[in-house]
């Protein structure tokens, strides 16, 4: 008799179990039809994902769209670990897929994710470019709207950062300056008119 209650509630709990793990994708699958990625990864982080494949399309697919969102968007604080981390991920779940429609589709992102950067050298290359540009481009708008207090605290803000030349943030710093002086020529003291 005990070996039966054992045994019956080992086999409930293990339901218990499957139903708890069960009701996980299915939150994380509708979450994902929302488009809360970061919301997917959470609910099945601590699941052992990799053992389903659904669980395990849904947690690439997550990944997928917040790895190319945030390297579009925010290159400047993108972490290229999770480039790779991403790669490994389409690599392992290629290797053991049966879903010929997932497959097309994670197929398609692998050969998408050729054109991100393949070495860590070339996204810092990349990232240091297309983050000067940005940054530049800010110091030059706020110079054409006479917003020298702003170019001024841009320079000092992005000196720090290193990508933009120090000759274009010294150049623009003295542009701001003594366009700024001029603009307020009667209310300019002698002391900052020589500081300038």
């Amino acid at each position: 008799m005990k070996k039966l209650l054992f045994f019956s509630t080992l086999l409930l709990s293990l339901f218990a179990n499957a139903q708890h793990i069960d009701d996980k994708y299915l939150a994380a699958a509708a979450e994902h039809k929302k488009g809360n990625y970061q919301k997917v990864i959470d609910l099945l982080q601590n699941e052992n994902y990799r053992q389903n494949l659904d669980g395990f399309y849904l947690m690439l697919q997550a990944h997928y769209a917040l790895v190319t969102t945030d390297y579009q968007t925010d290159i400047a604080h993108f972490n290229f670990n999770r480039l790779v981390e991403l790669r490994t991920m389409i690599d392992d779940y290629l290797k053991v897929a049966q879903n010929p429609k997932g497959i097309k589709t994670v197929q398609q992102q692998q050969k998408e994710l050729l054109n991100y950067p393949a070495t860590e050298a070339t996204f810092n290359e990349i990232r240091s470019q297309l983050v000067g540009k940005s940054q530049l481009q800010d110091i030059k708008i706020a110079l054409s709207k006479l917003k020298f207090d702003k170019v001024i605290a841009l320079v000092d803000e992005y000196a720090t950062d290193g990508y933009v030349p120090d000759y274009e943030l010294a150049y623009h710093k003295a542009i701001a300056e003594f366009r700024k002086v001029k603009l307020h020529r009667k209310t300019t003291t002698k002391e900052q008119k020589e500081q300038v």
